[in-house]
């Protein structure tokens, strides 16, 4: 039976603790349907390759990860019914290189009254996993476009640099941008030369 030698060897798989590959079939309220080794398994927001701070994070950006390729173990199979759930939060990602003022494209996870969050891991199909940054409403060039954008879209910002901890830096304003990723530092103490406009 065709279904019985797949379900042997994701056991064996299991046994041996092996990794496998698996795709995002859907979003679920706790976690997605995932496709492994040609049979249906789950896999909760908790075993997944990353975390978010909160379950509306997952919420806004599990649509865009469907049909993505992850690796991940077995964590538990049973037969009757068959039920298989991958753990994958041992998978590396590698760290992308990203160029400062380089062009990304990012689903909206988070909108507080200061900006919005941004994962640019959809721009690398989530090769590189979750990429989470901030777009603070003062890095925008046009004020509008927080007001018109909604949480789960997608946009296209830039990647300004890291802040104090590490964290992205996003926006389409590069001036501002620069007292948020730490590039005005080096001007602390200093003494600069100012034009009074108003």
């Amino acid at each position: 039976d065709y279904l019985q030698d797949l379900l042997l060897n994701i056991k064996k798989v299991y046994a041996n603790q092996e990794s496998l590959t698996f795709q995002i079939v859907e979003p679920k309220e706790k976690g997605f349907t995932a496709k492994i080794g040609g049979l249906f398994a789950f896999i909760s927001f908790n075993h997944f390759g990353w975390s978010y701070p909160t379950l509306e994070y997952w919420k806004n950006v599990s649509n865009s990860l469907v049909g993505g390729y992850f690796t991940g173990k077995i964590h538990n199979v049973e037969e009757n019914p068959i039920s298989i759930q991958i753990d994958a939060k041992e998978q590396i990602f590698d760290k992308p290189n990203l160029e400062k003022y380089g062009e990304y494209r990012g689903v909206i996870v988070e909108k507080p009254k200061y900006g919005i969050f941004v994962d640019l891991g959809l721009h690398f199909n989530w090769k590189y996993g979750s990429l989470l940054g901030l777009v603070h409403k003062s890095t925008l060039l046009d004020q509008t476009d927080y007001e018109n954008w909604n949480v789960g879209e997608q946009i296209t910002t830039l990647y300004q640099g890291l802040n104090e901890n590490g964290q992205l830096v996003l926006g389409d304003n590069r001036e501002r941008g620069k007292w948020l990723n730490g590039e005005m530092d080096k001007l602390i103490g200093t003494i600069q030369k100012a034009t009074v406009v108003i």
